[in-house]
């Protein structure tokens, strides 16, 4: 990561006495998109928020190292104008960034936009890299979808590369925002809309039906549930995984261990999470860390209660004891404490999953988030 880190420093001193003159269209905002990898809940909040654009005015060029199929799937969004391939391993190496700098800086000439929006740190850092070529530099919006965990060294990256650039940061919940202060540019929070609700259907059966939603990751803490299960293995549940990462084979050795392949299954990663929530009684998220926990929207609008970690964004979501039951992060035992609650409790869970659909039906949609995403362009870019 030190030689990604230089290799940001060097570029943004080089580019910046390379400035290319292009007019400003005063007619039609014209957005350039930058995004990093998608998966989970950002390749999500990505396809909600180009599908949600109605502006006739907004027309949005994306530059990702995945296709259009990959995130729209069927979508054909009106915004949508045209996409631009970035290399696949641009936020993993100094060599991918280099590859990924000479693309995005030629779609910058052949298409040069009023304003600009990553998605994701290293979005951010490729696209401040980039504009700073131009001449003027667009504004840059960029939305933070997690906690910032990186340090003092790639804030202070961020804050370099930024220094000559109008940045704009949105953050899907005011835990995000908070970890980027410092950085000195415009910050709000535009929290993730939210599905709309799905009729509830009686829960309450035995075996307790959990269910993980995400992926199989460290931070999401799947290691962290199954340690809780083992202690409470005597009561009467069934667990399952939806996702795909790299702890799966771990996590996946260990469910073998301790016996429990008829309690425990693994359906992969898929798009179409609905009907694992129409079969759960409990959606357990035990995230180390968390931006704001699409999940838990999604388990919520169900009718689903939820047990997660006290982190993050997640607060923001959740109302302890009353939308759902919030534990301390990283706790096995403080898990398995609320899990033994939980399971044995149905119309506990009955009354969590009612409140939570009541307080789902009140929150605001994708369309309203895209529509205060819409103002931020509004403001960036003066006319």
């Amino acid at each position: 990561m030190r030689r990604l880190y230089r290799t940001l420093l060097l570029v943004s001193l080089r580019i910046s006495s390379q400035a290319m003159v292009h007019p400003i269209s005063m007619n039609q905002r014209h957005i350039l998109w930058v995004l990093r990898p998608l998966r989970g809940g950002m390749k999500t909040h990505v396809r909600q928020l180009l599908g949600n654009l109605e502006s006739v005015e907004v027309e949005v060029t994306v530059a990702a190292p995945v296709g259009p199929e990959y995130v729209l799937g069927r979508q054909q969004p009106a915004a949508l104008g045209p996409w631009v391939t970035l290399p696949e391993g641009y936020a993993r190496s100094p060599f991918g960034f280099m590859r990924a700098l000479r693309v995005l800086r030629r779609t910058l000439r052949n298409h040069p936009p009023d304003g600009c929006h990553a998605h994701g740190l290293a979005a951010a850092l490729l696209c401040c890299a980039s504009v700073r070529a131009l001449s003027p530099v667009p504004p840059v919006a960029f939305t933070a979808h997690n906690r910032f965990a990186g340090g003092p060294r790639l804030l202070g990256v961020l804050k370099y590369l930024s220094r000559d650039v109008d940045l704009h940061i949105c953050a899907v919940s005011d835990a995000v925002r908070r970890s980027l202060e410092g950085v000195g540019a415009s910050m709000r929070v535009i929290p993730n809309g939210w599905p709309a609700p799905v009729e509830p259907r009686s829960r309450g059966g035995n075996p307790c039906r959990l269910l993980y939603v995400g992926r199989l990751v460290r931070d999401k803490g799947l290691d962290l549930l199954v340690a809780a299960l083992d202690s409470i293995s005597s009561m009467s549940w069934t667990l399952q995984v939806v996702g795909d990462g790299p702890m799966q084979t771990r996590v996946q050795r260990a469910v073998h261990r301790r016996g429990w392949a008829n309690r425990v299954s693994f359906a992969g990663w898929t798009d179409d999470v609905l009907p694992y929530y129409q079969e759960a009684d409990l959606l357990v998220l035990p995230s180390r860390t968390e931006g704001a926990g699409l999940v838990i929207s999604e388990a919520m609008s169900c009718g689903i209660p939820v047990l997660a970690s006290e982190v993050g964004g997640i607060p923001e979501m959740l109302d302890h004891r009353r939308t759902g039951w919030l534990v301390p992060p990283g706790d096995p035992g403080s898990l398995a404490e609320g899990l033994a609650i939980l399971i044995n409790d149905g119309p506990l869970r009955e009354v969590l999953g009612a409140c939570a659909h009541q307080e789902a039906a009140a929150k605001p949609r994708w369309g309203d988030m895209a529509r205060k995403v819409e103002g931020m362009y509004r403001e960036m870019i003066k006319d």
